[in-house]
């Protein structure tokens, strides 16, 4: 569209944000700091919110942060400001995307505002360098360069984004003061794959409340980062970087995401390891992942708010604990388990878990077969698993799954038959089958079973030709 259309849309469309009360501004502009197209995870976005105190609530409470901050996303969307991307297992927004106009709107007013700028617009005025809030860099490492070399002591900055192609930031950051920063994001799109110096200056963001690495950045994260008392989110789960260690002082912890790529990143709740973790208890959240070699059963009775656990390399030991535990946690919503390279002798039995919604198993996990699954599973997702009837025949009775994906596994035997006597998968509305192995047939056969199914997914390896049954043929996308 010509510019002259283009600016008639922008201001039909900054009615919309006129509309907004004054709560709701922020929130939306908050929009415009991704780059255009930029699919943005819901968990990251609230997050960043709840650390920039765009998210007030009197309580403390921070099930009520979350709460506002979804109800704030809805309203957002019902507008029609905001589109959904994807949705969770129980219909809530998992992502979601702006349009490139209103992104654009988003951009203009916040540099009206001094709310954000980015890497086109915070130059020129020297004192509107020094000002600037917040900044992100979409692409251009020049820019981010010249910025920091207008502005060594960034003392106002309160938030940093950069969605770069290299990992020349850090060098940049050995050099400067972000005292007062509060969120910090690196996204790094490329291959640029190389171990980085991250410096000890990080140890000095004493405001930080926000930190995500993600894509090529190969390091490790300084030690005196336990220092950081405020420190609400520290997400590195998809970077290569290692923890670093000691004994954590934040008591805000609420979101630890480390990295399963890195080498020997390892943490623990024991303060009795002098080279792993130490992490607050009360506020903990979500802890993905931990090594199993520092599980230990009074783990899910310590952490008296964990929602959702991850546990790496998981051995015999920690699946007995996990079967054997009583009193279960009330608060453990979502548990992952990954034991790709060890084969395990213990059946794991998840029977005693009834607010476990969401379960991912992954490698060579036996099954107490009769007992195996949460009883209120609604999302289930195998990954390199051996499956055989038993198993599916234990899926099918399981009442409240909507969603089961099974990747890259093994099936024992040709055919996959998920037909029943009239009971089977009620509830099932999603399935995915990718990169079976064995497998040459998946039938149902009878019109009762599945009578909700919706979707399937079914990729095929190369050297494979898997068939269907009619209905199943059906609802293939």
């Amino acid at each position: 569209m010509s510019h002259k259309v283009q600016d008639g849309c922008a201001k039909v469309l900054a009615l919309s944000y006129n509309d907004l009360s004054i709560a709701l501004r922020p929130c939306f502009l908050y929009f415009g700091i991704f780059p255009e197209d930029h699919e943005i995870r819901v968990f990251d976005l609230t997050n960043m919110w709840i650390a920039e105190k765009l998210i007030v609530v009197n309580s403390g409470n921070g099930r009520e942060a979350e709460s506002l901050a979804e109800d704030i996303l809805n309203d957002l969307v019902s507008r029609n400001l905001i589109q959904v991307a994807k949705r969770t297992y129980d219909g809530r927004i998992s992502s979601c995307h702006i349009h490139d106009l209103l992104h654009s709107l988003c951009v203009d007013l916040a540099k009206e505002s001094n709310f954000f700028h980015t890497e086109h617009n915070a130059f020129g005025d020297p004192g509107n360098v020094a000002r600037v809030r917040r900044i992100t860099f979409y692409s251009d490492n020049n820019a981010m360069n010249e910025f920091f070399r207008l502005n060594p002591k960034p003392t106002k900055l309160r938030a940093l984004f950069c969605f770069i192609n290299d990992s020349c930031l850090f060098s940049h950051m050995a050099h400067l003061n972000f005292k007062l920063l509060q969120v910090l994001v690196v996204v790094i799109f490329v291959d640029d794959f190389g171990e980085v110096s991250i410096p000890n200056t990080f140890g000095n963001m004493s405001c930080l409340r926000y930190l995500r690495f993600e894509g090529f950045i190969d390091g490790k994260l300084p030690n005196c980062m336990v220092k950081l008392k405020h420190l609400e989110t520290l997400d590195i789960r998809n970077s290569f970087i290692e923890h670093p260690t000691g004994v954590w002082k934040s008591t805000q912890l609420k979101h630890f995401l480390g990295s399963h790529k890195a080498s020997s990143s390892c943490f623990s709740i024991s303060s009795f390891s002098p080279n792993v973790y130490s992490l607050p208890r009360n506020n903990l959240q979500t802890l993905v992942w931990m090594k199993d070699k520092y599980f230990e059963p009074r783990l899910l009775h310590q952490l008296i708010n964990l929602r959702k656990l991850g546990i790496l390399n998981v051995s015999d030991s920690t699946v007995k604990i996990l079967s054997a535990l009583s009193p279960v946690p009330t608060t453990l919503e979502v548990l992952k388990l990954s034991s790709i390279f060890s084969e395990l002798r213990e059946q794991i039995n998840l029977s005693s878990y009834p607010n476990i919604v969401k379960l991912q198993l992954k490698g060579r996990i036996p099954l107490n077969v009769s007992e195996a699954f949460p009883p209120n599973l609604v999302k289930l997702t195998l990954v390199r698993f051996m499956v055989d009837g038993h198993v599916v025949a234990v899926l099918k009775k399981l009442p409240k799954l909507r969603i089961l994906k099974m990747n890259r596994f093994n099936h024992m035997e040709e055919k996959m038959d998920l037909s029943g006597d009239g009971d089977s998968f009620p509830q099932l509305e999603v399935l995915h089958i990718k990169y079976a192995q064995e497998l040459s047939e998946v039938t149902c056969t009878d019109d009762v079973s599945m009578p909700k199914l919706k979707q399937l997914l079914l990729i095929e390896r190369t050297d494979s030709n898997v068939r269907l049954s009619e209905k199943l043929a059906k609802l293939r996308i």
